[in-house]
């Protein structure tokens, strides 16, 4: 099957138009989705180093917490035995005020260590006690039977005189803060710092005053704290949880119980590992969290931070597959954008396609024209002596095309009239000679005889041409006539 020119060229455009389009398209596609996929694994990047940084900045704020709540504990502690002792001296100098006149030294006394006496605070730690000057115990809530015993050589655990500094306090400033270090019933060890706060009380030259433990007020704080956190939120299920470093889980899940050998599917010794990371000055944990009462069991990510002096870690964590889940709805959203986008490169392929082909269109219907336009002029130029105007071809290839073809038809008239002039002369000269002349093909026919030759044989131009001479010769003549046209052309000439 051929083609015409015009849907040759036609097809051919069409051909490389879309050759052209899928090529573009592809690579175009194919950039864009390598684009997407390296934005893609930035954005997994990304997101995990914004999750990490996430959990990291919740536990910087819970430490930060937690050392504003540390630095608060002596101040906290001296605040509340101060006042405490205000609210001591406060009861003794009103009794004392109120039966002076009325009542002896011994009753006054008596009712002020009444009145002390039972008072408790501090969760119940917390009690009065009255020394005077001379050392001589007046008030010992805790250790009545101390009273009345002369402390002045009394020690503490590290040889400090604490009866003797606690009256030189008041002596010289009538209030103040005394720190000594104490033994604690049912505690291994014996130099559990104490603070204590006295104030003079003058009508008996006595000094009222309290104290308490360091380690019980942190306590106190510490149990604040585990409050606090465990009420802290952040995100969607985000929590916050602590431990000390024996692996006992003071807040979030397993709290009460030690934690310390609990290990996940993979091996990973968790509690282990983040006691290691906090100790280190803070770090992250990867391992698979165990099914606990409201928690699922699930890979995780955490991050803990050391809080030496109480010897705890206190960390938080995400778990790995809400990270995978967020990284969906990303990709998702990712995906609805390559899409738009490939759908633009079509729509605007599409659009450039479609321009290209009518554009194609218009220049193959201009060809198809012009050949039209060259089949017709040829097809009459064979039997009309016409020619073709160049300006009506839309091509400069068909218009030298078409000055071709008028120079050659110039030419064709010209040879035309030449040969007609010619065989015009030729058959006037033949016509008007006396001599017999003719002409013969290899088979002995006539292709010419001349008006003389007619005449000569009696015949008429059109009852010889086309017919062998031999009926015209003698038959005495005809044998040798043949032999000699048999050496002139070869073939058998017959009678």
């Amino acid at each position: 099957m051929r083609f015409s020119v015009g849907n040759s060229i036609l097809f051919s455009l069409i051909a490389i138009l879309v050759f052209s389009v899928a090529t573009v398209g592809y690579f175009w596609l194919q950039s864009d989705y390598a684009k997407f996929e390296k934005e893609r694994q930035s954005l997994r990047a990304n997101y995990l180093a914004t999750q990490k940084t996430l959990i990291k900045r919740e536990v910087d704020k819970a430490v930060d917490f937690i050392d504003y709540m540390k630095s608060r504990t002596e101040k906290r502690l001296k605040a509340t035995i101060q006042a405490r002792t205000f609210e001591a001296y406060g009861i003794a100098m009103n009794i004392y005020r109120e039966n002076r006149d009325r009542r002896s030294r011994t009753e006054i006394e008596k009712m002020i260590k009444d009145a002390l006496r039972p008072i408790r605070f501090a969760g119940g730690r917390g009690y009065y006690f009255a020394t005077h000057l001379s050392g001589r115990v007046i008030l010992f809530a805790d250790r009545p039977q101390m009273e009345g015993k002369h402390l002045q050589d009394m020690q503490d655990t590290r040889g400090k005189f604490v009866i003797r500094d606690m009256v030189r306090i008041v002596k010289d400033k009538a209030e103040g803060f005394y720190e000594y270090t104490w033994t604690r019933p049912g505690r291994s060890g014996k130099h559990f710092p104490k603070i204590a706060f006295v104030k003079y009380f003058e009508p008996y030259e006595w000094f009222i005053g309290t104290g308490e433990y360091l380690e019980d007020v942190r306590y106190d704080i510490q149990q604040e704290v585990i409050q606090r956190l465990e009420e802290l939120r952040y995100g969607k299920d985000g929590y916050i949880f602590a431990g000390d470093y024996l692996g006992l889980s003071l807040a979030g899940p397993a709290k009460g119980h030690n934690m310390y050998q609990v290990t996940d599917v993979n091996g990973v010794k968790i509690v282990q590992a983040l006691i290691a990371a906090a100790q280190a000055g803070g770090g992250f944990v990867n391992y698979v969290l165990p099914k606990f009462k409201g928690q699922k069991s699930a890979p995780k990510i955490s991050y803990a931070r050391g809080i030496d002096d109480w010897q705890w870690y206190v960390g938080t964590g995400i778990f790995v597959d809400e990270i995978e889940e967020a990284l969906a709805r990303l990709k998702e959203k990712q995906d609805q954008e390559i899409r738009r986008h490939t759908a633009k490169i079509l729509l605007t392929l599409i659009g450039l396609t479609i321009i290209v082909l009518v554009l194609i269109r218009f220049i193959a219907v201009r060809i198809r024209r012009n050949l039209d336009s060259l089949t017709d002029f040829f097809q009459k130029a064979a039997t009309e002596s016409i020619k073709i105007d160049p300006a009506d071809l839309h091509f400069p290839e068909f218009a030298r095309l078409a000055d071709s073809a008028n120079r050659m038809i110039d030419m064709r008239h010209n040879a035309e009239t030449a040969l007609r002039v010619g065989e015009e002369k030729y058959r006037l000269l033949v016509e008007n000679q006396t001599d017999m002349i003719v002409k013969i093909d290899t088979e002995g026919r006539f292709l010419f005889v001349s008006p003389s030759y007619c005449r000569t044989f009696g015949k008429s131009e059109e009852e010889l041409l086309g017919r062998t001479f031999m009926p015209l010769v003698h038959e005495d003549d005809r044998e040798a006539t043949a032999r000699a046209m048999e050496k002139l052309y070869q073939p058998p000439y017959t009678a």
